[in-house]
């Protein structure tokens, strides 16, 4: 039947009855879009799934403890720092040493003594120096044949004006540093006079420089320098060894003539024998023992003790060029200990002029 109005033919019954099939594509449109809303229903309902666990999980942590922020204390740790000096062999003269030479590398370590302390001081509250003097501050002038050759001055000049001056300029160096310094001297072989003359066995020039010293600083018995008198302590040993204390931890200091036996520079294991020896023949109790005499920096564990030998200022010294093949730098060592750990760090000091040392590499030109 015509539409009256725009005069086309309507569609019949059937066609309202039964709409057109979808096409191909379409079906496979529908088909894809069922499979991604399923998809999507299924990602959702996971993502559900993780957040409540999640939240479970840290709602009450059983194993998960947080750490309170570190709380600072009131007060630096302490510290007390312990300087070995030994070996100074006053009075020899090579082409790269002297007097001079001398007194310019003590100068130097107690400059890098009070550098390497304030930069400690930064954590640790340091007001105590021990200083250990270990002998052979004097070069002597008869401990062997042609030693005669070899000084610029008398053994009096070394041990009367050259080495308490030298060491009474460090000691006030460190003073002015330092609350308090507490010095133990032991003597060495190059002091001793040749013994067949029957001498006293104290007589010793090292002894004489110590002794000089003491009274420059401390002043006489009878007239005693009041300003220094709680600010330092000078002791010289009486016998071969001085026992000392840091806090609670005990020291030995020898000058290291008393080790034989060895070989390579360095008698190992003449110090191993010697040590073990010392732990009953010695009645003040020990953990660390101090030597130089062989111009070496070494340290080594002795079982629950330690030994640390420490170098020389001196340098050009032929007999251990010739006979031990030894020609380490100048040096001394500087120590720190804690109350509770003992030695927490042990430094060589190493006293050369800038440009002196260098790598190979560079001494060869490569």
């Amino acid at each position: 039947m015509p539409d009256e109005t725009s005069g086309e033919a309507l569609p019949s019954p059937e066609e309202f009855a039964s709409p057109p099939a979808p096409s191909e594509e379409t079906r496979a449109l529908r088909t894809e879009n069922a499979s991604l809303r399923k998809r999507l229903r299924a990602l959702r309902g996971g993502e559900a799934l993780i957040v409540r666990a999640v939240q479970e999980s840290y709602a009450d942590p059983p194993d998960l403890t947080v750490p309170a922020p570190p709380k600072q204390p009131k007060r630096k740790a302490e510290e007390i720092a312990l300087l070995h000096v030994t070996d100074w062999q006053l009075g020899k003269l090579t082409e790269s040493y002297s007097v001079a030479v001398a007194a310019k590398r003590i100068a130097q370590l107690a400059e890098k003594t009070v550098r390497i302390t304030e930069t400690r001081r930064s954590a640790a509250s340091i007001d105590e120096i021990v200083v250990l003097v270990g002998g052979d501050i004097v070069e002597g002038e008869s401990v062997f044949p042609h030693q005669a050759h070899e000084i610029e001055q008398s053994v009096f000049e070394q041990s009367v004006k050259s080495a308490p001056a030298i060491l009474t300029r460090l000691l006030l160096a460190l003073l002015r540093t330092f609350k308090r310094v507490r010095v133990h001297c032991v003597c060495g072989n190059h002091g001793d006079p040749p013994r067949r003359l029957g001498q006293h066995p104290k007589t010793n020039w090292d002894r004489v420089a110590y002794e000089v010293a003491r009274v420059a600083l401390l002043g006489a018995e009878d007239s005693p320098r009041k300003e220094l008198a709680s600010r330092l302590e000078l002791h010289i040993a009486e016998a071969w060894y001085a026992p000392f204390n840091v806090y609670d931890w005990g020291g030995i200091l020898i000058h290291g003539h008393e080790v034989k036996g060895g070989f390579a520079g360095f008698p190992w294991y003449g110090v191993g024998r010697r040590a073990w020896g010392w732990i009953d023949a010695i009645d003040e109790p020990w953990e660390h023992i101090y030597l130089g005499h062989f111009h070496q920096h070494v340290s080594a564990c002795l079982n629950r003790r330690i030994f640390y030998a420490t170098g020389s200022p001196e340098s050009d010294n032929v007999f251990a060029q010739q006979h031990l093949a030894a020609a380490g730098w100048p040096s001394q060592r500087l120590q720190f200990f804690d109350r509770e750990w003992g030695v927490i760090a042990d430094h060589q000091i190493l006293l050369t002029e800038p440009g002196e040392r260098l790598p190979q590499k560079v001494r060869q030109g490569a």
